[in-house]
């Protein structure tokens, strides 16, 4: 019953899944009160502080190699660009420059800043060799994207006996490129620049991952 607080609360405590989610049940329902210039005692919820998990770069070619053409040319352009799944998703060929060989992040998302990334002339080659029927790049909804991966990734876990592989969703391509970045120049503000971050905290944790040298 949205319109009694304490039944919120209790159905929010129920629910099962993780503190990060329960959060954003909670702020929606605040939002929701406020608008109806309501009040209620919120219940805190912290999620768990972890690290992500990075993959081998072996791994990312295996995945990028095993799978369908459209899904692996998005799997390339995550791990080239680094950028957030909407992100990519929402890529124009406006926005593939051939001649600089980059592409531009020109519709962030979650409160990220629009940016140019450097691409590799296979990328570029590639996309190149894809139809250019819609203004998009990628003229498919995010749900049947991520349902097709998820069945091939499994089959690629099996396929190459590598549970791991089961474990890189679209955004693990973020962290792994934030990470290499870092790793690489040892540049926290370059890898800020990369991944559109307007704070540098939430770019800070790339420096407390693995070690590759």
């Amino acid at each position: 019953d949205l319109n009694n607080p304490e039944d919120v609360k209790f159905a929010i405590a129920d629910k099962k899944c993780g503190d990060g989610y329960k959060k954003n049940l909670v702020l929606a329902y605040d939002t929701l009160l406020r608008m109806q210039g309501k009040k209620w005692d919120a219940p805190n919820y912290k999620p768990a502080d972890r690290l992500p998990f990075i993959p081998l770069e072996t791994e990312i070619d295996k995945l990028i190699n095993s799978v369908g053409r459209r899904i692996s040319l998005f799997l390339h352009v995550l791990k080239e660009t680094g950028a957030d799944p909407g992100e990519a998703l929402a890529i124009e060929w406006i926005d593939v420059d051939r001649n600089n060989k980059t592409i531009t992040i020109n519709h962030p998302v979650k409160g990220h800043k629009a940016r140019i990334i450097t691409i590799s002339r296979e990328l570029l080659n590639r996309l190149d060799a894809l139809p250019k029927t819609t203004d998009k790049v990628f003229n498919v909804k995010m749900r049947t994207l991520l349902k097709n991966y998820n069945i091939q990734r499994k089959t690629a876990a099996r396929k190459f006996a590598n549970p791991r592989l089961r474990k890189i969703t679209f955004t693990t391509f973020r962290h792994w490129k934030a990470t290499m970045e870092y790793h690489k120049t040892r540049d926290i503000l370059h890898v800020m620049q990369i991944l559109g971050h307007k704070n540098i905290m939430n770019t800070l944790k790339y420096t407390q991952l693995v070690d590759f040298d």
